[in-house]
């Protein structure tokens, strides 16, 4: 199977049109529609439907799509592997990690790989889905939350962060803090946009969901940690165990800790084609021993 025809197939079902697939691949419509035609030649069935309205995947489709991506993932990290087969750690290194990962952090990461293996050089993606971003040639990624799907990599548990409501000292000084649910109401809430709950009901300790009414909803977890810091309401977010940069360590007070939130996986994820690859075992080490730290 040509992999070009199947990237083209992901590309269509990914942005739901021809154009859209050939703007995220750089490709002329004719050239796409061109690898289309030949792959289902190749299937002997049609993979898509076709209309005014955009492209839809057939249950042909579908099924191509699901291993395909698998697929296109282990042949871009073998590739990738066999550049890197050398014994030290060099070359370029593509990483993705979530939107909101506070910079503080990315900063001690960057330094501790870059101190280690000075020949390698980072291309780094922020990215609110970085379990996608591995079909897309990246070596790593950090995922938050949510557990990947089983597919042709490796994960790896770095840690625990702890889910829940955290408010400023300063305004919970000046309204009170919150004693009871009822009290929320009292407050502008900043809601983490997760990719494992609704954010309009909370988690809470015993396993239930809380209705709220949030004032910002965002992926950006550093925002929404700002903003707080900041006394602009009560934020729900994951908190690690690294100080905000000029603020007092009790600055972000949690808020009903026994009822709400819950805790959240911190995981590093690579292709199992490039788990021994030099460079991304450097990469794992660093996130290991930065982790650990912490």
């Amino acid at each position: 199977m040509d992999l070009d025809s199947l990237r083209a197939l992901v590309a269509v079902a990914d942005a739901g049109s021809l154009l859209g697939g050939a703007e995220r691949l750089g490709l002329a419509r004719s050239t796409l529609r061109r690898r289309l035609d030949e792959l289902e030649v190749l299937a002997g069935v049609p993979l898509l439907h076709r209309g005014a309205q955009g492209a839809a995947l057939t249950a042909a489709g579908e099924l191509l799509v699901s291993r395909g991506r698998g697929l296109l993932v282990e042949s871009s990290a073998l590739l990738s592997a066999v550049r890197s087969s050398g014994g030290e750690a060099s070359g370029l290194l593509r990483l993705a990690v979530p939107v909101g990962m506070p910079p503080h952090v990315m900063t001690l990461l960057y330094g501790t790989l870059r101190e280690a293996h000075p020949l390698l050089s980072v291309e780094l993606r922020i990215s609110e889905a970085p379990m996608e971003e591995l079909s897309e040639g990246i070596d790593g990624a950090l995922v938050l939350g949510q557990r990947p799907n089983e597919g042709p990599w490796i994960t790896r548990v770095l840690g625990q962060a702890r889910e829940g409501l955290f408010g400023a000292a300063s305004l919970l000084d000046r309204l009170g803090a919150p004693q009871t649910e009822a009290d929320l109401d009292r407050f502008d809430l900043l809601i983490w946009r997760s990719p494992t709950f609704d954010p309009r009901r909370l988690p809470t300790r015993d396993g239930a969901l809380l209705n709220v009414h949030p004032n910002l909803i965002s992926a950006d977890i550093h925002t929404l940690r700002q903003l707080a810091l900041e006394g602009q309401g009560l934020a729900y977010i994951p908190s690690g165990n690294f100080p905000d940069p000029g603020f007092p360590d009790d600055t972000l007070r949690p808020v009903l800790p026994d009822r709400l939130g819950r805790d959240c996986a911190i995981r590093v994820v690579v292709p199992e084609a490039l788990a021994r690859a030099p460079k991304v075992r450097a990469w794992q080490q660093s996130v290991l021993d930065l982790f650990s730290e912490s």
